[in-house]
């Protein structure tokens, strides 16, 4: 982001030298340039660790999908040598037949070397996301036992409604009303009713996902598809809900429907 990064001149000789990420500038050094500015790692290891910022770099994703935005700082292995490190290596094949292969490498830099066991990448993010899948298999599973519940409410209440005005409906033919005419009103105002419903959901759905913020990785708590998909199918459930039933008592003959209790 600014600065430079490290060079072959960093060595355990020259000046001590860090880089540090987007969180710790901004929490540190808000507002100004971080770069040539003094910060000391406070390790019993190292006394009097004082080292020059030389560069800022963005934050890094290390242990989850999500951002860890903490401060963060890098130093050159030549001037603070740990003893382990991890090696990355990229295939086109079958990572576990690199294993062996690897170890002997390691080994003929220098026999003294252990090596821990080699995991391929897929294996390590699948750990990572195995407690946030858990999470969201279970809110997933709840969300898909409220929508059924959701659409067998709203199918059972509106045609109980429709079967309710079987009198009116039968009376309004007998007035002239086409058949037609007495179907697309009911459905019309059948999703009308929905549609009420649907939004004052929606708006509590919006407030309700703040809670999910930490569990969505790659869309937002509010994606407009979802909620456009949601809405969408209340409404076909809905338009379903009063289309059969009004259907079934416009086909009744007017006399019978006046008839009817």
């Amino acid at each position: 982001l600014s600065g430079r990064a490290f060079q072959p001149t960093d060595t355990a000789g020259a000046q001590p030298v860090v880089l540090i990420n987007r969180a710790l500038a901004n929490t540190v050094f808000a507002g100004t340039d971080p770069v040539g500015r003094r910060i000391r790692i406070v390790n019993p290891e190292y006394e009097n660790d004082w080292r020059t910022i030389v560069g800022a770099v963005g934050d890094v994703q290390y242990r989850r999908l999500h951002p860890d935005r903490q401060p963060t700082i890098y130093v050159p292995f030549s001037q603070t040598p740990f003893m382990w490190a991890y090696v990355m290596v990229r295939t086109t094949g079958d990572p576990s037949a690199l294993t062996r292969s690897i170890k002997g490498i390691v080994q003929g830099v220098d026999p003294n070397l252990i090596t821990a066991p080699a995991r391929p990448m897929t294996e390590i993010v699948s750990g990572t996301v195995a407690e946030p899948r858990l999470s969201m298999l279970l809110v997933a599973g709840f969300a898909l036992l409220a929508l059924i519940l959701a659409s067998v409410g709203i199918y059972g209440v509106i045609a109980y409604s429709v079967s309710q005005r079987t009198h009116e409906l039968g009376l309004r033919m007998a007035l002239g009303a086409a058949r037609v005419g007495v179907l697309a009103m009911i459905v019309r105002e059948g999703v009308l009713t929905a549609a009420i419903g649907i939004v004052m959901g929606l708006g509590a759905a919006a407030l309700a996902t703040r809670m999910m913020q930490d569990l969505l990785v790659g869309i937002t708590p509010r994606d407009p598809l979802t909620f456009a998909g949601g809405a969408v199918l209340l409404l076909l459930i809905a338009a379903a809900a009063s289309y059969l039933p009004a259907r079934r008592a416009t086909r009744v003959d007017p006399m019978v429907a006046l008839r009817a209790e």
